[in-house]
């Protein structure tokens, strides 16, 4: 007589806006005890047969990421204990809110489930008495930070039962601290802060603080995986103020810490320079600083001295349309 047992398992949102994960999967006590046709649409999300008890038998588990960000891509392991070593192992995934997808040869991915592949040959066979299967979710990018999920799991053994929960949160990043501003100059201000990332997003201005790490209004003078910059191209004797956020990014979807931390600093007065031009001896390419490495022109002086500044203009003949 063939026996066939099987197993599903299901991710339920607590919150607004559901993502749920669901699934079933058979385990066969002989090899060729499986269901040779793969189903979808045998899970609790679409209607499947199922409980709360527990029967003997075969159990679940689900083990994986319990925090995920919104867009983030998690991988999970759906697996069976308590098998006949030598079956074959088959699963239905079912999921809203979100896509599934996998990287194993014995599964695939129809009308957005995954199902065991027709071909036995092809299913992980029971070995000591267990089997799994990897499969990835990947949290929808409209999911809210904050918000509870549940990963569940039910397996056949004559009746349906169901595993414990896994409890799964939508996050967003840690908030970052102590932004300080180093030893500035007339033209930058060097910024450092402490966060856990994944990612660091540093926004300026002057007059006020950038309202939102997204402040068309302020310039972002960093967004990458470090904890310092200095902010450039800046104008002389003028406050300066900053926010860093943290930012996570996955799957085109930005989320940031709650709380940004902040710093104003000013940048130090203009310092004079003395330019100097020498048509004969000179070259636009020089640094224009000494006699020694003069300019040519004194267009080239004048496109880089800035109020305050000197330009030595040394003897010489300068022809009409190169001075």
């Amino acid at each position: 007589m063939r026996r066939q047992l099987v197993f599903s398992f299901l991710i339920t949102f607590l919150g607004l806006g559901s993502i749920v994960v669901a699934g079933v999967a058979a385990l066969k006590p002989q090899p060729t005890l499986y269901n040779s046709t793969p189903l979808i649409g045998r899970t609790n999300l679409s209607g499947g047969s199922g409980c709360s008890c527990h029967g003997a038998g075969l159990t679940t588990s689900i083990t994986g990421p319990a925090q995920l960000y919104p867009g983030q891509a998690g991988t999970y392991s759906v697996a069976g204990t308590g098998g006949t070593n030598g079956a074959r192992f088959g699963v239905n995934v079912a999921a809203t809110g979100g896509a599934l997808s996998v990287s194993s040869a014995s599964l695939e991915v129809i009308s957005g489930e995954i199902r065991h592949r027709q071909s036995p040959a092809t299913l992980t066979l029971v070995s000591g008495g267990a089997a799994s299967y990897p499969f990835t979710y990947t949290m929808s990018g409209a999911s809210t930070p904050g918000t509870a999920y549940a990963i569940a799991a039910a397996a056949y053994g004559g009746v349906w039962a169901h595993a414990m929960n896994l409890p799964v949160t939508a996050i967003r990043p840690a908030d970052p601290s102590g932004l300080a501003a180093g030893t500035t100059t007339s033209t930058s201000i060097p910024l450092s802060w402490t966060s856990s990332g994944p990612n660091s997003r540093v926004l300026g201005k002057t007059g006020s603080y950038p309202t939102s790490p997204t402040d068309g209004t302020a310039t972002v003078f960093y967004d990458n995986t470090g904890t310092s910059t200095t902010a450039t191209s800046l104008t002389a004797s003028t406050a300066y103020f900053f926010k860093v956020w943290s930012k996570a990014s996955f799957s085109g979807t930005d989320t940031y810490s709650t709380n940004p931390s902040q710093v104003s600093a000013t940048t130090a007065a203009a310092v004079a320079t003395n330019w100097y031009v020498n048509f004969g001896s000179g070259s636009d390419t020089n640094n224009g600083t000494s006699s020694g490495t003069p300019f040519k022109t004194i267009t080239k002086g004048m496109n880089v001295a800035v109020s305050g500044d000197t330009i030595n203009v040394l003897p010489g003949n300068y022809l009409p349309g190169f001075c």
